[in-house]
């Protein structure tokens, strides 16, 4: 059951990391047409512009909800560094919490708008800016979920592996086992 679980996780990580780089791409591809169009041809392209900037705001929200692990997101840990191990752990779980109840409060007002925007068109492509704005609530949801997951996995057993994983920093008897392995 773990390994079949172990193997739809690493299946839907590698899907999700293919759509950021597919829409990384895109945003590549759209810069190249755009430097082109103006420079080779004199004669700028306002869609490119805009899709461009579509597809990376798209590139960014997937890639931080889905793609860059927590411990690759910005933190400020002065405070956490001079914290012990158990200090740490609940300090990460009461961060993790506050991000996920902020978030969820803010998920009602943010769906809103992003429906009321479905009314109004983008200027060059005509995308309802709805479909535009759709990645910033799923962006919400996805850190929600990882957040709460991360949370609840630092106050069971074993958390000393995953508080690990969070910040970057290995336990120390994973440490010490793998300098043994070396």
């Amino acid at each position: 059951m773990r390994t079949t679980f172990t193997r739809i996780a690493r299946w839907a990580q590698e899907g999700a990391d293919l759509v950021s780089a597919t829409l990384f791409a895109l945003v590549f591809v759209g810069f190249v047409i755009q430097v082109g169009s103006r420079y080779l041809f004199r004669n700028p392209l306002g869609w490119s512009s805009e899709a461009i900037m579509i597809a990376f705001m798209w590139a960014f929200f997937w890639a931080a909800a889905f793609s860059v692990p927590l411990r690759g997101h910005i933190s400020l840990d002065i405070v956490y560094n001079a914290l012990g191990e158990q200090g740490r752990r609940w300090a990460s779980v009461v961060q993790l919490l506050a991000i996920s109840v902020v978030f969820v409060l803010a998920l009602p007002a943010t769906i809103d708008y992003v429906t009321f925007m479905i009314r109004i068109p983008t200027s060059a492509l005509e995308l309802p800016f709805g479909y535009v704005f759709a990645c910033f609530p799923m962006f919400m949801i996805a850190i929600v979920v990882r957040s709460f997951a991360r949370a609840i996995g630092l106050m069971l057993p074993g958390w000393r592996g995953r508080l690990g994983a969070i910040r970057g920093t290995e336990a120390p008897e994973e440490a010490a086992a793998q300098k043994a392995a070396t």
